[in-house]
C-alpha cells in the first residue's frame, strides 16, 4: 500500500464494507507482507472490527496479530499489550489466535 495509494484507498474500502468476506481480505492482505507489514494499518483495522461478530473476521484478527507477533519478542511484546488494552473488545478467537506466539 505504501508503493502504491490507492491500493490503499481499495483496502480501506474493504475494511468499512460490511461484508465479512471483503473485512476479512482487507486484515488477511497485510499477513503476507512480513517485515512490511504496515503495522500502524493492522492495529487500527483489528481495534475498528475487534468486536465484529463473525468468526472469520475474528479469527484473521488473531492471525494478523500472531504474524506480527512473529517477527521478535519486541513485536510479541507488542501484540501483548495490544490484546490486554482491547480485551473488552476482542473476541475470545482473537486473543487466542494472537497469543500462540505472543506466550512464548
Amino acid at each position: 500500500m505504501r508503493a502504491n495509494p490507492a491500493l490503499g484507498q481499495v483496502i480501506d474500502r474493504w475494511l468499512r464494507s460490511g461484508n465479512v468476506w471483503v473485512i476479512r481480505s482487507a486484515i488477511l492482505h497485510h499477513e503476507r507482507w512480513g517485515t512490511a507489514m504496515d503495522v500502524e494499518w493492522v492495529v487500527a483495522a483489528c481495534a475498528l472490527q475487534g468486536e465484529h461478530h463473525d468468526c472469520f473476521v475474528r479469527k484473521a484478527i488473531g492471525w494478523v496479530l500472531r504474524t506480527y507477533a512473529h517477527r521478535g519478542p519486541t513485536e510479541a511484546d507488542e501484540v501483548r499489550s495490544f490484546i490486554g488494552d482491547h480485551a473488552d473488545r476482542l473476541s475470545g478467537p482473537s486473543k487466542r489466535e494472537a497469543m500462540v506466539r505472543a506466550l512464548h
